[in-house]
C-alpha cells in the first residue's frame, strides 16, 4: 500500500496537466422537506428548517412481532409492549431484557396500561377482551390470564347494555383517580367503566355516542374524561355525571390522539376526510372450523396504513386553550399521527405510517 501511494504522488508531480481542478461547490438547504430526505441521526429538524442537536438513540429491543401498537411503563422503569402479528405483551427492562408475559391467538394486543395496583391490563382485537396480568406472572395465554372485560358477556354484566349494543373493538384504556378502568370501544362507539378492584370485575356503560368508534381517552386533572371519536372527528368532555359535551368538531374524520399540557392546553390529532374514509380497513383473520378463513373488516380504521398515497390530506394537530378556543398548530400531508405527548420543550407527535 505505501508503494502504491508513493507512485500515485510521483505521477501527479510528473504529469500535473492530467489533473483537472475542482472548485468548491456550495448549496443551500433550508426547508424541512429537504432535510427530511436524509437520515437525521442524533439531529433534530424543525418545521422551520432549522437543524439542532437531537436525542441520542439506542436500540433496546427487536421484537419478533410485526407491529408495536402501545407501550406503558411502571414506577420501576419497566416497559410493557403491546404487539401484533403475533399478538403478545412483553416486559422490557431498561437494560433491554425482555420477558413474554402474555400471548394470544388474536390479531393484536391493541392497548396496554399499568393499573394503580401494579397489574398490567391488555386489550385484544378483534375478540374484544381485556386481560389482567400480575407483575410476577409470565407465560400466560388466553386460558390462564384473568379476563376483566369481555364483550361476549356484556349483555349479562353491563347494567345499562342494550341488546345488539355489544362492541367489537377496543381502541384505548384509561384509569381514573379512583382506580376504575375505562374502555374505549367501537362498533358502536361506547365507553365502559370496569371496577377492577372487585373479585369479579363488573362493567357498565359509562357513555354512548352515535359515532362509529371512540378512539382515544384522556383524563383531566379535575376528573373529566376527554374522548375522541371516529366518524365525525368529535372531541367530547364527559363529566362525572356521565353527560357528554362536544367541545371541538375537528376538520378531520378521526381523532387519533389526545394530550394535555401542564398549563391546561389540550392537543388533538386527527386524520382523514369527513366525507369518506381514506384509510384501509383493518383486516382481522381467524381460523374457523376445518379450513375456512373468516375476515372481519372494521369501517373507518386507521390501522396498518403503510402507503402515503392512502392519506392525501394527512394529519392535523389542533390546540385548544383552557377556555376552549381552537387553533391549528401543525399539519402534515404524509403522516398519520398515532400518539401525542406534551413536554416542557414542546409537543411530541409520533407517526405510524413512516415511523
Amino acid at each position: 500500500m505505501p508503494r502504491v501511494v508513493t507512485a500515485s504522488l510521483l505521477a501527479l508531480i510528473i504529469y500535473p496537466h492530467v489533473v483537472s481542478a475542482q472548485g468548491t461547490r456550495i448549496w443551500v438547504q433550508s426547508r424541512y422537506e429537504e432535510f427530511e430526505k436524509g437520515q437525521p441521526e442524533t439531529t433534530a429538524i424543525s418545521s422551520r428548517g432549522y437543524l439542532e442537536a437531537g436525542p441520542a438513540l439506542k436500540s433496546v429491543l427487536l421484537t419478533p412481532s410485526t407491529y408495536i401498537w402501545d407501550v406503558a411503563s411502571d414506577s420501576q422503569g419497566n416497559a410493557y409492549v403491546a404487539t401484533g402479528s403475533p399478538a403478545t405483551v412483553l416486559k422490557v427492562t431498561s437494560a433491554g431484557v425482555s420477558t413474554k408475559l402474555f400471548s394470544t391467538k388474536e390479531l393484536t394486543v391493541q392497548a396496554v396500561r399499568v393499573g394503580p395496583d401494579g397489574s398490567v391490563y391488555a386489550a385484544t382485537v378483534p375478540g374484544g377482551k381485556v386481560y389482567r396480568i400480575k407483575p410476577d406472572q409470565s407465560g400466560l395465554d388466553e386460558s390462564s390470564a384473568t379476563v376483566v372485560f369481555d364483550f361476549a358477556t356484556m349483555s349479562q354484566n353491563a347494567t345499562s347494555a342494550k341488546p345488539g349494543d355489544q362492541a367489537r373493538y377496543i381502541w384505548d384504556l384509561a384509569f381514573d383517580a379512583q382506580g376504575a378502568l375505562y374502555v374505549a370501544t367501537g362498533g358502536p362507539a361506547a365507553i365502559y367503566r370496569v371496577d377492577v378492584s372487585s373479585a369479579t370485575p363488573h362493567a357498565e356503560i359509562f357513555f354512548q355516542s352515535d359515532e362509529q368508534h371512540i378512539r382515544c381517552l384522556l383524563f383531566q386533572p379535575n376528573g373529566d374524561l376527554i374522548a375522541g371519536s371516529d366518524g365525525g372527528g368529535l372531541v367530547y368532555r364527559i363529566g362525572k355525571d356521565r353527560k357528554g359535551l362536544v367541545i371541538f368538531d375537528t376538520p378531520k374524520r378521526e381523532v387519533t390522539a389526545l394530550a394535555q399540557s401542564a398549563d391546561g392546553r389540550l392537543y388533538v390529532a386527527a386524520v382523514g376526510e369527513k366525507t369518506k374514509s381514506t384509510l384501509p380497513p383493518l383486516p382481522v383473520q381467524g381460523i374457523a372450523v376445518a379450513t375456512a378463513t373468516i375476515t372481519i373488516v372494521t369501517p373507518g380504521s386507521v390501522q396498518a396504513s403503510s402507503s402515503n398515497g392512502l392519506i392525501p390530506d394527512g394529519s392535523e394537530v389542533d390546540e385548544l386553550s383552557p377556555q376552549g378556543a381552537p387553533r391549528k398548530l401543525w399539519a402534515t400531508r404524509e403522516d398519520v399521527i398515532y400518539a401525542l405527548h406534551s413536554t416542557p420543550q414542546g409537543l411530541l407527535a409520533a407517526t405510524g405510517n413512516r415511523g
